[in-house]
């Protein structure tokens, strides 16, 4: 086991994350995202589809949390899932997402002040950064999801059985290999494109994102001129990816 330096706060002893454990800039200074740790779906096996037994963590800050938080309302899992929102913790050392907005920090569900907790609860020698959304199992305390990419689609094949009479079928089977790939092109150049430049450390990688956010948005332009949706008239999947990205760029012009 790696050895790790605590912070005490509020009498509670935290894990600072070592900075710059994992790089996340190449050699040529192109941003590349860290992979998700807690990849592992829902079924019979270790994480069965229980009402009430998850509970997911979000930011408003983080688009790939809200979008997490959209499907869940648009499909009623309320009942089904527990929700609660975390903020940057205020902090000298890098102490990761707090519960800010609770009674002295702590989380009524699970009992921690720090997302971080139910991470390492997980994986004892987990190096990366804490990101949003993470499903947790409030049996164990543990984070078992925090796959931004597929997350929202078990919440929609999954825990079809707790969604609300008339929930909208956001992935219908029979478009969603179509889905797939627009998902994976929306990642690519819209939804990840935008933290690419960003956080690009060379003018070519900048350059490079900006070139690709540009093209993809006339790209998109084009294909929505005549209809409401990315797949005609009825909401997917890939619209709730595509709404947050653009409303929160739409803010900011």
């Amino acid at each position: 086991m790696a050895e790790f330096d605590y912070e005490v706060v509020n009498g509670r002893k935290i894990r600072v994350r070592p900075q710059e454990v994992v790089s996340e800039i190449d050699e040529n200074g192109y941003f590349v995202r860290q992979p998700n740790r807690f990849t592992e779906g829902f079924g019979e096996g270790k994480n069965p589809v229980e009402k009430g037994r998850y509970h997911l963590v979000w930011a408003k800050l983080c688009h790939w949390s809200n979008r997490a938080s959209i499907v869940r309302e648009l499909l009623g899992l309320e009942d089904a899932i527990s929700v609660n929102m975390v903020d940057h913790a205020k902090h000298e050392k890098n102490l990761g997402w707090e519960f800010v907005y609770d009674k002295d920090h702590i989380d009524p569900v699970l009992g921690i002040q720090f997302l971080s907790e139910a991470y390492y609860k997980a994986d004892d020698d987990y190096t990366g950064r804490t990101t949003v959304p993470a499903l947790i199992d409030t049996k164990t305390g543990k984070v078992v999801n925090n796959d931004y990419t597929w997350l929202t689609n078990y919440f929609e094949v999954d825990f079809k059985p707790f969604h609300k009479k008339g929930a909208p079928d956001l992935y219908p089977e029979e478009l969603r290999k179509d889905i797939d790939e627009m998902n994976d092109w929306l990642f690519d150049n819209i939804n990840n494109g935008v933290y690419k430049a960003t956080f690009a450390r060379s003018k070519e990688a900048y350059w490079d994102a900006y070139n690709s956010f540009y093209a993809a948005m006339d790209i998109l332009e084009k294909r929505l001129e005549n209809q409401r949706f990315l797949f005609g008239d009825y909401v997917t999947d890939s619209d709730v990816r595509l709404y947050d990205r653009n409303q929160k760029y739409i803010k900011n012009i």
